[in-house]
């Protein structure tokens, strides 16, 4: 089983053990915080340093920033075409057919059921609709396109109401499981911004506070706490259940998250 360290700043490369063989560099939601080629060429540096795998997270884009990214798999095809990018923006993915990378379907776009409330009424729920909602959207269909696009992988989060890998069987495609901590929703507005009286959308004065803050937020019908961190909202779930760990023809990575 390889295990990767998920960071979205330099700082956080203290975490590294011996036994993370990748590294996972960047934000998944959020345009304000694409790395500058700076940042990636310091994170190629240290992965070079230690012989460790390199995957590049992208977020969701807007046209600005899909040039933003451009600029980034120029500078990253010279020094790391063996990188994988994990994809989140359809848009993103017709552009990484111009580059040697390995495409990965990202967390925002595989279709998962995640919202924790669905614990409070799931033993409720016929069987076939609980097994529904532990699925993603990869069904043949889905599978077919992902193929035509040269996507092997597929990112998950760690369900609390567990996950079910029936749906990848004999497709050729493995997946990824992310610990402890789990996407729920992304909005293009940030908390930190709105409180100092800024336009959600306003790109100027980004401080990236929510590099540093976050904020937990309790409710009766919430099973968990929900961890909100700028402009995304996570759950945490550390327990990763064994059936899934002995699955390692399907999940063979393990990626730990430093932070939400």
């Amino acid at each position: 089983m390889e295990k990767a360290l998920h960071i979205s700043r330099l700082s956080d490369f203290k975490f590294w053990r011996t036994e993370h063989s990748r590294i996972y560099f960047g934000n998944e939601f959020c345009d304000r915080l694409i790395p500058s080629e700076e940042e990636l060429n310091r994170a190629l540096s240290f992965a070079a340093g230690k012989g460790l795998g390199f995957t590049l997270l992208t977020t969701f884009c807007t046209d600005k920033n899909l040039q933003s990214y451009k600029k980034l798999f120029d500078f990253l095809s010279q020094r790391r075409a063996d990188a994988e990018i994990v994809i989140n923006d359809w848009g993103l993915l017709k552009i990484t057919k111009n580059y040697p990378f390995d495409p990965v379907l990202g967390r925002l776009l595989n279709k998962q059921k995640r919202g924790p409330r669905i614990m409070g009424v799931i033993e409720r729920l016929p069987e076939l609709v609980r097994e529904r909602f532990r699925k993603s959207g990869i069904n043949e269909y889905f599978s077919a396109f992902l193929s035509d696009y040269g996507i092997k992988r597929v990112e998950l989060d760690n369900l609390l109401q567990g996950i079910s890998l029936d749906e990848f069987r004999d497709r050729g495609i493995c997946c990824s499981l992310y610990t402890p901590f789990g996407y729920i929703t992304v909005s293009r507005s940030c908390p930190h911004r709105c409180r100092r009286g800024l336009l959600p959308d306003a790109v100027a004065d980004c401080r990236r506070e929510c590099l540093e803050n976050r904020y937990w937020l309790r409710h009766p019908q919430m099973p968990v706490p929900l961890i909100s961190k700028g402009n995304a909202v996570f759950f945490e779930n550390k327990i990763i259940p064994a059936p899934i760990l002995h699955e390692r023809d399907i999940v063979n990575r393990i990626v730990y998250e430093v932070d939400a």
